[in-house]
């Protein structure tokens, strides 16, 4: 259902199955297509958004746009400082 539309990767949450799975008393559950499509497209768009936030910060650090100095990180200095 909706091979090549939805990345193997990608898996609704429980709270969207929920949309579009019709539980039946011992047999197989109903999955409702056309509430597939609805709640993918209602996904998509924030899956998109997600996987461009990770390509640009991948590609800031690739870059060198995108660093910190290296040395004693605030959580180390913290800890030190409560000994």
């Amino acid at each position: 259902m909706m091979k090549g539309a939805i990345p193997a990767y990608f898996s609704f949450s429980p709270a969207e199955i929920r949309t579009f799975i019709e539980p039946v008393a011992n047999a197989d559950h109903r999955i409702l297509e056309d509430r597939v499509e609805k709640a993918w497209h209602a996904c998509a768009p924030s899956l998109n958004a997600r996987i461009a936030l990770i390509d640009q910060t991948l590609n800031m650090i690739h870059s060198g746009a995108l660093y910190r100095e290296r040395g004693t990180s605030s959580f180390q200095a913290r800890h030190q400082r409560s000994r």
